[in-house]
């Protein structure tokens, strides 16, 4: 699969299990996800940001370079998270 580049808010996201859902703008739905092998420890902090805004009304959008996991219909399933970033606000 090939990397894309998502903006997106983390709506969920566990430390332990580090399964977590985002909302991807693009689709307009909540995707599940997960770090992948790959994922930079030090953006993890990104993610609990990002759901720390969603939580209290903010708009702490994350720019994730992920790998889409899909159904045979092509539906998105599942986000394979191989890094991220702020988003710049405007």
């Amino acid at each position: 699969h090939r990397l894309e580049v998502l903006e997106a808010n983390v709506t969920r996201y566990n430390a332990l299990s580090r399964n977590g859902r985002v909302f991807i703008d693009s689709l307009d739905r909540v995707v599940p996800c997960r770090p992948d092998g790959d994922f930079p420890t030090a953006d993890l902090g990104h993610l609990t940001w990002s759901l720390h805004g969603s939580n209290i009304g903010g708009r702490n959008k994350l720019n994730f370079r992920a790998r889409k996991v899909t159904s045979a219909t092509g539906k998105v399933k599942r986000l394979l998270l191989a890094d991220c970033s702020r988003t710049p606000i405007e």
